[in-house]
């Protein structure tokens, strides 16, 4: 990673997270509906625990990011990264962030 391309992110995610706390300041928004895991053996048990938890069965899931802000993740795209189609995950307390 090039340092511009750091910093862009660096900056897009302060923003990110300030959105979200001003957000979560001025609503009410439900409570993340993730499970503890912890006690989960493996990745794949983890997995499937989660969509158990969820009822989405076994399937493939169509999209991914519209799954996890229907369980009350919020999702901010970084521009530099569009092209790439990654994401990297940024947990909070209450809520779930993921760039």
């Amino acid at each position: 990673m090039k340092s511009y391309q750091r910093d862009m992110a660096l900056s897009q995610g302060a923003i990110a997270l300030h959105l979200t706390n001003w957000l979560d300041a001025r609503f009410e928004l439900p409570p993340v509906d993730v499970p503890i895991l912890r006690h989960e053996t493996s990745p794949e048990a983890a997995a499937e625990a989660l969509r158990h938890h969820w009822n989405i069965g076994e399937l493939p899931i169509n999209n991914m990011i519209h799954l996890l802000e229907s369980k009350v993740f919020a999702s901010f795209p970084l521009r530099w990264m569009r092209s790439k189609l990654m994401r990297s995950p940024c947990g909070r307390k209450e809520r779930h962030s993921f760039f």
